[in-house]
């Protein structure tokens, strides 16, 4: 069960990071 909220957390944290990423590329900055 902690291994699993572990691995959702990792997900979200790199689904934000993406979504950043993204953001930046688009803005250019």
């Amino acid at each position: 069960m902690t291994g699993l909220l572990l691995m959702l957390g990792l997900v979200l944290k790199l689904g934000i990071t993406t979504i950043i990423t993204k953001k930046v590329i688009i803005f250019g900055i």
